[in-house]
């Protein structure tokens, strides 16, 4: 059975039309977007280090993490946690290393996460780094947040 291009274009027209206009950055109907300016933690300073971000319900939040390390294979360095306003962990971030954007010197690894609070308060980012502060592994962090709101 041969499918024509033109037969695949008129398909594809016709999916696009029935989903309706895509979300654009104008019009009364779009979402605010409040990003938070990046932050950056040395990781090997201290184990305490937090990142927070002031959100509604009906918000959505997303949170990339991006975590530097040098290259060591026995720890990964600067797990992230999500807390919510109560100090309770929702989600153990996974970081996935990124073998593209490493140095000869340093690993990169990226998590990211996205939630709808459950109520309003200061969500946070800590990191679970005892065991490179105690084999002394440099490594950094950065943060950066992201809050949609929904239009009203």
């Amino acid at each position: 059975m041969k499918i024509s291009v033109l037969t695949l274009l008129g398909l594809a027209c016709v999916i696009l039309l029935a989903c309706g206009p895509t979300a654009s950055n104008e019009g009364p109907d779009t979402f605010k977007v409040r990003r938070l300016p990046p932050e950056q933690f040395d990781l090997l300073e201290s184990a305490f280090h937090t990142s927070k971000v002031t959100a509604e319900v009906g918000e959505r939040v997303e949170v990339v993490v991006e975590v530097w390390q040098q290259k060591d294979d026995q720890w990964l360095c600067g797990v992230p946690v999500v807390l919510d306003p109560f100090g309770n962990a929702l989600q153990t971030l996974t970081p996935k290393q990124n073998p593209e954007r490493e140095t000869d010197e340093h690993y990169l690894y990226e998590s990211g996460y996205a939630f709808f609070p459950a109520i309003d308060g200061d969500y946070s980012i800590a990191f679970e780094n005892r065991e490179c502060i105690a084999a002394s592994i440099p490594a950094t962090a950065n943060v950066r947040w992201s809050v949609f709101a929904s239009p009203r």
